[in-house]
């Protein structure tokens, strides 16, 4: 028989968001997410998180960030600058969306 694992952080885009909560499936309330399924309750810890899309400078890819998920704190600690849709970092620039992040709160 197979255990669940308990995801280590999923990103939730804001019509996303928006869906749950619309169907109950979600309840926020400042920075405390629960998602709600037919067979469990996930408690979560969020933070405002950007998913990268493409390079669109013509630069390539050179920071591996296409595809991943960064807290604003992070793309702040590399050194980008972020402002409506998109993160520059060096001479590089990336379209990015804006969500949550939500960390799922450990359990005993």
């Amino acid at each position: 028989m197979h255990e669940a694992t308990q995801p280590t952080a999923l990103f939730i885009d804001p019509e996303t968001l928006e869906r749950l909560l619309e169907h109950g499936q979600a309840d926020l309330s400042g920075s405390h997410l629960t998602l709600i399924t037919s067979n469990a309750v996930l408690d979560c810890r969020t933070e405002t998180a950007l998913r990268f899309g493409a390079e669109v400078s013509g630069g390539g890819d050179a920071h591996n960030l296409s595809g991943r998920v960064k807290t604003l704190e992070e793309v702040a600690l590399l050194g980008g600058d972020y402002s409506s849709g998109s993160v520059v970092l060096g001479e590089h620039a990336y379209e990015v969306q804006e969500g949550l992040l939500a960390l799922p709160k450990r359990t005993a």
